[in-house]
């Protein structure tokens, strides 16, 4: 990253005082109408070309009409990487909604298990286990057509989930004008903090600090007076960690995450996202971070981005 002195060219925010989001919505749908028989001989393949959050996986199992009781049998719908064969999470399934991937009643009871893993997949390809195949459906034709994931021989299972919705950016800019980008939104964070991007790496030492107290970039979560959740980002700090006098910081006390600078795109917050809580007291959305710098690699005109996104 280039030592000019970064300045703010565009803090868009794509918020006004309320904000929608993603619904959930049906990414993979395996179930069709025709007669089932039980014992899969395909587990469910399912690929992404990019992130979703998955709220709910359905399996049908139809089971000769006597559908099958996972409570009794501790039923679980699992996520495996199909490439590296990695468990990505198992989950009790349940029959208290019994609903179908239509979103209609199941033919009767028991038949309809659900699992709700509430984790986000990155793009690549991912098998669903079910833990009773005995009694899990499939079907070798398709003269009801239903599920656009429908193969010959292979489990019924449906995923929804919620792909992340952009809803602001900050651009920073080799400029005369500006010192840094903020962004507010209507939720407040749960847990303010503070991220740091070290150009030339991360000590061993605790705490971590940036190798040659060389900081790229700032970025603070955190809330304003008015219970607004704020993210702000600041370029080309040098040095020790310093920063504009009304640059926004998250209170005294709050955590302090050292990162090292890729000069891509790279994640800056946990995988599960950050959480946050809406005016009214209830949970709101998890929230992504996904920052780009230049690194000082080569004369750019864009500097750095701050994408801000909901999981």
């Amino acid at each position: 990253m280039n030592r000019l002195v970064k300045m703010l060219l565009v803090a868009l925010c794509l918020l006004a005082s309320t904000l929608a989001f993603a619904q959930a919505q049906d990414f993979y749908d395996s179930w069709n109408g025709d007669s089932v028989f039980n014992n899969p001989p395909i587990y469910p393949i399912v690929t992404i070309s990019h992130p979703w959050e998955v709220t709910k996986i359905g399996d049908y199992h139809f089971n000769n009409g006597a559908g099958k009781d996972p409570a009794t049998i501790h039923g679980k719908i699992s996520i495996y990487n199909n490439t590296s064969g990695a468990l990505i999470g198992s989950w009790t399934a349940s029959t208290a909604e019994n609903t179908s991937d239509f979103g209609g009643a199941c033919l009767g009871p028991n038949m309809c298990w659900a699992a709700y893993p509430n984790v986000i997949l990155q793009p690549g390809a991912y098998k669903i286990v079910d833990s009773d195949p005995s009694s899990w459906s499939y079907t070798t034709t398709n003269l009801t057509r239903r599920g656009s994931n429908w193969a010959p021989n292979q489990g019924f299972s449906f995923l929804s989930g919620t792909p992340p919705a952009t809803i602001g950016t900050i651009i920073l800019n080799e400029t005369r004008f500006g010192r840094f980008g903020t962004l507010s939104f209507p939720f407040k964070f749960d847990v303010p903090q503070l991220i740091v991007l070290c150009e030339f790496g991360v000590t061993k030492t605790t705490p971590a600090r940036c190798v040659r107290n060389v900081v790229s970039d700032i970025i603070s979560v955190t809330n304003n007076a008015f219970g607004k959740g704020v993210v702000a980002m600041s370029s080309d700090q040098t040095g020790s960690l310093r920063v504009p006098v009304d640059f926004p910081l998250p209170p005294p006390g709050s955590p302090t995450i050292v990162l090292r600078e890729t000069g891509q795109a790279q994640e800056l917050a946990p995988q599960a996202g950050l959480p946050t809580t809406n005016p009214n007291g209830s949970h709101g959305p998890k929230i992504r971070l996904t920052g780009t710098s230049d690194l000082e690699i080569s004369e750019t005109t864009i500097s750095d981005i701050l994408t801000v996104s909901t999981q």
